[in-house]
């Protein structure tokens, strides 16, 4: 009976799909140039068109957000390819990074309710996973891009954000640094 249960158990967990972003691919996008994010688009559609999975979204639709943060612009396809990921597996990074793509989105379209929206889905997600520094560096990153008066109004989000992933220390050398790439941004914005 006990055998039976347990690979019952093992089933179930089988068929959730659940993944988890590798954090070292995220480091190595966040450093990619315009032209290597193309490549690297571009491979990833190839391959999703083979594997049509939440991961192979995620990622596409990360590279995308990176490539929209660089330009300014083209966040649809970012947003399009992490709602397709959300649909087929809840991630909370994902979430965080549809959330930031919604607000780039929102500068392009220049829309308030979708800033709005935007911001809300990056703090649902951080405060329903509140341990998660990635998601907190991707708010912080996020608000610190901001035009000056919405900077100023998600100053003390960013404020805690900041001194959280100060006081839980981060292992990884590139979080470190991205820490304090974004906290000297942040000094510089708010005056500091």
């Amino acid at each position: 009976m006990f055998k039976k249960d347990f690979l019952i158990i093992v089933f179930i967990l089988a068929a959730i799909a659940v993944y988890s972003l590798d954090y070292d691919w995220l480091e190595k996008v966040n450093s990619m140039e315009k032209p290597e994010l193309n490549v690297q688009i571009n491979e990833l559609t190839e391959k999703l068109k083979k594997e049509k999975n939440a991961e192979n979204y995620a990622e596409i639709g990360i590279l995308y957000h990176q490539l929209a943060r660089i330009t300014k612009k083209n966040a649809l396809p970012a947003m399009n390819n992490l709602e397709q990921s959300l649909k087929m597996s809840d991630n909370s990074v994902v979430r965080g990074y549809y959330g930031s793509a919604l607000t780039i989105y929102a500068g392009e379209k220049m829309s308030f309710s979708l800033l709005n929206k935007g911001f809300q889905i990056i703090d649902d997600t951080v405060n329903s996973d509140p341990k998660n520094s990635v998601l907190r560096i991707l708010r912080i990153s996020n608000g610190i891009d901001m035009p000056g008066f919405i900077f100023n109004k998600r100053k003390k989000i960013l404020e805690s954000d900041i001194d959280y992933c100060k006081k839980h220390e981060m292992s990884d050398d590139y979080y470190k640094k991205t820490l304090t790439d974004l906290e000297l941004s942040f000094e510089k914005r708010a005056g500091k």
